[in-house]
């Protein structure tokens, strides 16, 4: 094995447990923790068109198995139309604790203690930064990164992209509090900035700046 497809295959494997794929149309979706990936993702397994992109009594959601049994190699992941979504990682921190910890530890609390490195996956996989799943070893693997801060019009790219006309894609589980701004001191945001410091300089993330959703290579 080569080194780039050593790469790809050290990538693929942490990254494959979060794909939606559909190898007929050469197509997958990244679905990165609290970026709005389960709207998208249940959009597209209940939508009743005769598309049908993804159909789990089939394939039932076993993409890493598929993904191994295939021996997918980097040059044809290449030729793959994939997508992936990323968000503020100030913001993201906050839908974070909201999300899991919210009734249960004060943010601060939560932010500057060792949750971050906790052993329980279903918690650790969620304070991933983006860029965890979307580039390794400084190479963008995902094609089409776009923002979560334009997620009506982010989330239609993706939809369409599998050849759905014209979808009504709007935001679910989305947490009722005020502008993630509030929430921070300065050694909040400071721990954040240094926790998710690849996803800023990545995607050019600045603490209290609205971005667009505009689809670009990073």
């Amino acid at each position: 094995m080569s080194g780039m497809d050593s790469n790809f295959w050290d990538w693929l494997q942490r990254a494959a447990w979060a794909m939606a794929i559909v190898p007929e149309k050469r197509w997958a979706y990244l679905r990165i923790p609290k970026t709005g990936q389960t709207t998208v993702y249940r959009f597209m397994v209940q939508y009743k068109g005769k598309e049908k992109p993804l159909d789990l009594t089939e394939n039932g959601g076993d993409y890493f198995r598929w993904l191994v049994r295939s021996m997918f190699s980097k040059a044809e992941w290449d030729t793959y139309e994939s997508w992936a979504m990323v968000r503020d990682p100030w913001d993201r921190a906050v839908s974070w604790w909201a999300y899991l910890f919210k009734d249960k530890i004060p943010f601060k609390e939560f932010i500057m203690s060792d949750l971050w490195k906790t052993s329980d996956y279903g918690v650790w996989i969620h304070g991933q930064p983006c860029s965890y799943f979307t580039h390794y070893n400084g190479e963008q693997m995902v094609k089409n990164i776009l923002r979560f801060e334009g997620f009506d019009e982010a989330a239609t790219k993706i939809v369409q992209s599998l050849g759905i006309a014209d979808p009504c894609v709007s935001i679910q589980n989305n947490s009722q509090r005020g502008p993630y701004m509030e929430y921070y001191d300065d050694e909040t945001k400071e721990k954040v900035s240094q926790m998710y410091r690849d996803d800023i300089e990545l995607f050019g993330y600045e603490f209290g700046k609205a971005k667009s959703a505009t689809t670009r290579s990073f």
